[in-house]
């Protein structure tokens, strides 16, 4: 039993730089420099919105054609001034919605509006906000000739989908699989696609959906392999294919109380990462999905117990995860950044530095006090997570029990207020991505 020693908050740089045995990042983390930048309210990519797990994808065609207009009316500056905040933003942009479709009902800046709201109502963790603003603005382009109509239905399938209505999700994704006009748009039909898989993945019950939901994850890739330019879907696609393999192996070797190998969720992984190590340099990247590739990495390897040196292999990869995280600073509400330390500090947990551990859970659960910090689905998973290890840490530390208790009495709080078709996924559920064609865009 551990003896008890008072603990700081760790900010993790600062921490890795002082502990060498698993040779995380040398480079110490400048406190003062992220309390500055996490203060900015823009982000540091050109984009309104960084790509990531909850981007609806809307911006590059409803948004950003139309910014310096939109740009005018002082509601839209003072909404965009608090993207910071995704609920800052969203009474500016009500009243944007109204002045504009009062001068010109479903004209381009009321388009325009209609998707930032959309968006900053996702980010926020509102989901049926987030939907009655889509189905409003799906009636001004049913008719597009530009497909626009089909990047708005994918939209809703994603903030169905985020909110546990699966089978919801799943219809609007096999609609636009039957349209004919999908076979001249690889991005909208591999992101269908893969929110059909997503869709099936998440609605996994019996041993006979487990045999088969792996299959549209892997046409998904097929589909994008033929469409080279798509390399940023390419990569998503692979880290849905390995978190579904990964979710698959779980699932059997529960029901027969056996070991699945994770060894093809793996390779999926490190094809993902190879494909952005191999194009990046050239093309712009999505730190998001690097990141999340790099800590699916860690935690299967965390759970290769018998697998020679796996801590010190899973504590590069969050090594990783965490370098891209600080280059991040100044991007809105990172997400996977409390997953990221929780894989971190679950490495100093396995190699009996309890210490260290613990400030890097509590650096990870103050993640949440954060003004900026949302309440997405996935983020939700990833924070419950953080207190479940926080809480195993304490289990093994004398005199921490009624602290263990606590933690756990906040984990199951956050999993009672999850969508009811995400409760009980595993974390490794939280890295899966509905992508959506913008992303090709970087």
């Amino acid at each position: 039993m551990m003896t008890r020693t008072r603990t700081t908050h760790i900010q993790p740089f600062a921490t890795l730089a002082r502990l060498g045995s698993l040779r995380f990042l040398t480079k110490r983390f400048n406190v003062t420099k992220a309390r500055a930048l996490s203060s900015k309210s823009k982000p540091i990519s050109d984009s309104i919105f960084p790509h990531s797990n909850t981007s609806l994808g809307l911006e590059a065609r409803f948004v950003t054609p139309h910014l310096a207009s939109i740009t005018q009316l002082p509601e839209v500056s003072t909404a965009l001034e608090n993207t910071a905040s995704c609920y800052a933003a969203i009474d500016p942009l009500k009243r944007a919605v109204d002045i504009f479709g009062t001068l010109q009902s479903g004209g381009n800046e009321h388009r325009a509006i209609l998707a930032l709201l959309a968006e900053c109502q996702q980010r926020s963790g509102n989901y049926d906000a987030a939907g009655h603003t889509l189905i409003e603005l799906e009636q001004f382009v049913a008719n597009s000739h530009n497909f626009l109509n089909f990047d708005v239905a994918l939209a809703r399938a994603k903030t169905l989908w985020l909110n546990g209505q699966f089978d919801q999700a799943k219809l609007i994704c096999d609609e636009l699989l039957e349209q004919p006009a999908m076979e001249a748009l690889p991005l909208h039909y591999a992101s269908a696609r893969t929110g059909q898989a997503l869709a099936r993945l998440l609605s996994l019950e019996t041993l006979d959906d487990a045999f088969s939901v792996r299959d549209p994850s892997r046409m998904a890739v097929k589909t994008l392999e033929q469409y080279r330019p798509a390399f940023l879907p390419l990569a998503a696609a692979e880290l849905n294919v390995g978190t579904t393999e990964a979710v698959y192996a779980q699932f059997v070797g529960n029901a027969h109380d056996v070991e699945v190998p994770l060894d093809n969720a793996m390779r999926a992984w490190k094809r993902g990462l190879t494909i952005l190590k191999r194009q990046s340099k050239d093309k712009v990247s999505v730190p998001y999905l690097e990141a999340y590739l790099n800590g699916n990495m860690a935690w299967g390897l965390l759970q290769m117990p018998r697998l020679p040196n796996n801590v010190e292999q899973a504590s590069e990869y969050a090594a990783n995860a965490l370098k891209i995280h600080d280059k991040m600073l100044g991007e809105i509400n990172r997400e996977g950044f409390a997953r990221t330390l929780n894989l971190v500090a679950t490495c100093y947990h396995r190699t009996n530095q309890a210490v260290t551990s613990e400030g890097l859970f509590q650096t990870a659960v103050d993640q949440k006090k954060n003004v900026s910090f949302t309440v997405s689905t996935q983020q939700k998973i990833e924070l419950r997570d953080v207190f479940r290890s926080y809480a195993a840490l304490c289990r093994q530390w004398e005199k921490r029990e009624n602290d263990a208790e606590r933690l756990e009495r906040q984990s199951n709080d956050i999993e009672n207020s999850l969508p009811n078709g995400w409760k009980g996924k595993s974390s490794i559920h939280s890295s899966l991505w509905f992508w959506t064609p913008s992303l090709s865009n970087g």
